[in-house]
């Protein structure tokens, strides 16, 4: 995890010392990202920097990495995990100056230009700067693992790692502010029912984020850019297919290949010089790449979270046990206890830190995790998570029906509610007409063409969300997040994957849960995926950040208010009220897009003052007390209120009810009075459940008479028994 700044003009204009010393404040804002060392070269028309931390042949591979007549240089965030094959390719003769894989980067692109870095292979962003060509480029890996900004006006191109850095320095081109407008209107920020769509945005204004797979061509004699793209995921799954003549192949060969893939990146994955590590949360994604690295080194050791969330969900336990398993070291960090409060000034650093109005719970546990990690394994500078296996790997298809086909009818209305955004239509305008769902599934697109462009969608997620935040939590502790899942060659394969074999091998993951059982025991790849904290409990990781908005007389959130994007796009009175209303509502519900807006407003007001951004030096960036957690019960051993084997029951003065003259929604009524009135079909998991139990079954059966799975009604199931509508029967142990 390393962090790249830097200027370059046009012909005509001259990096001035004024230049040079706005890309060294650039710079300075991201040493969090590179704490072994800054270095920088400085011309007549460029200036870079790079701050870097060393993870491969430490001692060599200080960067920039610049040619022997000093016409090219290069700088590379990441890591390049073909660099060995790259030196093997490279013109006999060339002097090497160490085993840097960024060396090999100088070396292929003197050997073969901007078109033989499509060969690279790993997790990057680079710039390439070209005297003789009189170029600038700026390169991003396929997945865009790690991040690229940019800014350019006036014949200036100015780039840096993090927004922050181009915020930095007022004459380099700094944005006026947050783009309130943009992040209003994307629906991966505002919920909105449509699949996400158009290259991934930055969220400041006059700041662009490189696309992945993507390079930017500036041109130094006439200032002039162009952006290409270099991989696009159809074709590349079109190639995979004729590559490896894949016509033919059985639901067991493409396993087979799935597999040996996994292991290669598994095995990439675990070049260092450096110590590494593991994030471990129970799920088979990253206790199969935990079982793999175990393999070739069983020293690793790996870092759990204990939340109320990861104990209600079972993560918690199953991440225990999947670490005695393996037979490997185990910290199990404690967030339940006192001290473990997320304060106003702690909330600020990390926004400022991850720069997306998208912080949430999930950010604060990963920062804390790295930071416990970082502190009681000082040499540790790398860390493997499971990262990028949902989206690819049919993570997420169970969120949309009960089957592969099911599945396609509800990424079908994402579809649908895309095309109605793309025509400036409501989505589902007939629906709203009537406040009630009138079109079958038949009148949504499905089928050819729907997986791929949910897949598209969920590739920029993970550029504007997961590899995102994974990036900032990770470098504001010094270390790097590498993500095996997310090796372009997988993505291929899954992606090339034949219609008639999808519901087989995609739906709920099971190429990946076939393939883990060459590593795992059943219990461990068959284990049905939960969400990290968006499951049990999940309030309780909100109301963190609840009680930080409202300290102090709510302090941080007037100084968000108190700036002009909030004044202008927001109502200032409504959001103090919903402040407000939030004290009465214990399940906190729909607080993550208010705490968005919030986001929004504190970053607008960031954003508008030089150098805002910039971290606090020896900012631990949160006052959690870090401590390991007692060992973990067994769900149903006081680690979950949710026990397949016990009986529950609706509470005695608890009744369901399905209305007669409607069968779109049904009521549960309290004492008499309807307490609550649910839609349907949203619902009907969840009402088939409260149907079953009736006092005799235990859960387990009742949720198998219900056709339904336990993991689809879990939370729904743990926020009843806390308000009370259903009750487990005393004595109740299965």
């Amino acid at each position: 995890m390393c962090g790249i700044a830097g200027m370059a003009v046009r012909n005509g204009l001259t990096v001035t010392p004024a230049d040079r010393a706005d890309v060294d404040t650039m710079i300075a804002t991201l040493t969090h990202r590179g704490p072994d060392g800054t270095r920088a070269v400085y011309d007549a028309t460029c200036a870079v920097a790079f701050s870097r931390l060393a993870i491969v042949d430490p001692p060599g591979g200080q960067q920039p990495f610049s040619s022997a007549d000093g016409m090219i240089t290069v700088l590379v965030n990441g890591e390049i995990f073909n660099h060995e094959q790259l030196r093997a390719g490279v013109r006999p003769g060339y002097r090497w100056q160490g085993r840097s894989d960024t060396e090999a980067v100088l070396a292929r692109y003197e050997s073969t230009g901007i078109s033989g870095l499509k060969a690279l292979r790993g997790m990057y962003a680079a710039v390439v700067v070209d005297r003789r060509e009189q170029a600038v480029y700026l390169l991003r890996d396929r997945l865009g693992i790690k991040p690229l900004f940019y800014s350019s006006r006036g014949g200036r191109l100015v780039f840096a790692s993090e927004i922050k850095a181009l915020l930095a320095a007022p004459g380099a081109g700094r944005a006026p502010g947050f783009d309130w407008v943009t992040a209003l209107a994307d629906p991966a920020i505002n919920g909105h029912i449509a699949a996400p769509a158009g290259p991934p945005p930055s969220y400041f204004t006059d700041i662009s984020q490189l696309p992945a797979a993507h390079v930017l061509r500036f041109d130094l004699a006439t200032g002039a850019l162009r952006l290409e793209e270099y991989w696009r995921l159809g074709e590349a799954a079109e190639a995979f297919r004729e590559r490896h003549g894949t016509q033919q192949w059985s639901a067991r060969e493409w396993t087979a290949a799935y597999r040996e893939l996994l292991q290669e990146a598994v095995t990439d994955s675990l070049m260092s010089d450096v110590e590494i590590g593991c994030f471990l949360s129970g799920g088979v994604d990253s206790t199969v790449i935990a079982a793999i690295a175990a393999r070739q080194d069983n020293a690793i050791h790996c870092f759990s979270v204990c939340s109320d969330s990861t104990l209600a969900n079972g993560d918690a336990y199953f991440a225990q046990e999947a670490a005695a398993s393996l037979g490997l070291p185990h910290h199990q960090v404690d967030f339940t206890g006192p001290g473990c409060e997320v304060t106003a000034d702690s909330y600020l650093e990390l926004l400022k830190l991850c720069e997306t109005p998208l912080l949430s719970p999930e950010q604060f546990f990963k920062f804390q995790l790295h930071r416990y990690a970082k502190q009681t394994r000082p040499g540790l500078k790398v860390m493997l998570t499971g990262q990028g296996s949902d989206e690819f790997n049919g993570g997420y298809t169970t969120l949309f029906g009960t089957d592969w086909d099911a599945n396609l009818d509800g990424l079908g209305y994402l579809a649908e509610g895309r095309a109605a955004l793309d025509a400036g239509l409501p989505v589902t305008v007939w629906n709203e007409h009537f406040n009630r769902r009138l079109l079958t599934p038949a009148a949504h697109p499905r089928g050819a063409g729907v997986w791929e462009t949910y897949v598209a969608g969920k590739s920029r997620d993970l550029q504007t969300y997961n590899c995102w935040h994974e990036d900032r939590t990770a470098s504001g502790n010094g270390v790097e997040n590498r993500v095996p899942f997310l090796d372009h060659r997988l993505v291929e394969l899954c992606m090339a994957v034949p219609q008639p074999l999808r519901a087989e091998l995609l739906w709920d993951k099971r190429i990946l849960r076939q393939s883990a059982r060459e590593w795992l025991p059943e219990r461990f790849a068959d284990r049905p995926k939960v969400p990290f904290f968006y499951g049990p409990k999940r309030h309780a990781a909100h109301q963190a950040m609840l009680d930080a908005l409202r300290a102090d007389h709510a302090a941080l959130f007037e100084h968000a208010m108190s700036g002009p994007g909030a004044q202008e796009y927001l109502d200032t009175a409504a959001m103090r009220r919903t402040l407000s209303d939030f004290e009465a509502d214990p399940r906190l519900g729909n607080f993550e897009f208010f705490a968005r807006l919030v986001n929004m407003a504190l970053l607008d007001k960031l954003a508008g003052s030089p150098g805002a951004l910039r971290l606090r030096p020896g900012a631990d960036g949160a006052p959690v007390a870090l401590r390991r957690a007692e060992p973990v019960p067994s769900p149903g051993a006081g680690g979950s209120p949710v026990v397949e084997s016990a009986v529950y029951t609706l509470a005695p003065d608890v009744m369901a009810l399905t209305p007669l003259h409607t069968d779109d929604e049904w009521y549960v009524a309290v004492n008499g009075t309807v307490e609550y009135v649910l839609p349907l079909p949203d619902s009907d998991d969840w009402r088939r459940v409260v149907m079953a139990l009736d006092g005799r079954r235990t859960l387990g059966e009742a949720v198998r008479a219900a056709d339904v799975k336990l993991v689809g009604v879990e939370e729904l199931l743990v926020e009843s028994l806390e308000a009370g509508i259903v009750t487990r029967l005393e004595g109740s142990t299965g």
